[in-house]
């Protein structure tokens, strides 16, 4: 299992707009992640809200560089985390601590 973007234009811009959803929803903008113009029922405590927005920030800031996070699951069942370039190369790969970093280095958080 990979869940990764595809670089292209198109993928960048959902990736961009993703994040800034996210961001928009951590910052109290409950109906700005809606697809449907609903407004959620539930929503996270603050603390994660910040997280949320952290993570969003440093999701753009990676797009807006063409680097990407790209989680893949091992034959035997072990998730790893690498950093890529837009054409899939592997820049570094990244242990949990390494991640929050990288979004605390990118996202401000």
């Amino acid at each position: 299992m990979t869940a990764n973007l595809d670089p292209s234009d198109s993928a960048r811009r959902r990736t961009v707009a993703r994040a800034q959803s996210a961001a928009a929803y951590a910052a109290g903008e409950r109906s700005a992640i809606s697809t449907d113009g609903t407004v959620p029922s539930m929503t996270p405590p603050p603390e994660l809200g910040e997280k949320i927005a952290a993570a969003a920030h440093a999701w753009a800031a990676l797009a807006a560089t063409n680097r990407y996070v790209v989680f893949s699951e091992t034959l035997e069942g072990r998730i790893t985390v690498e950093l890529q370039d837009e054409d899939g190369q592997q820049l570094e790969t990244l242990n949990l601590a390494g991640l929050f970093d990288l979004i605390e280095d990118q996202g401000g958080g």
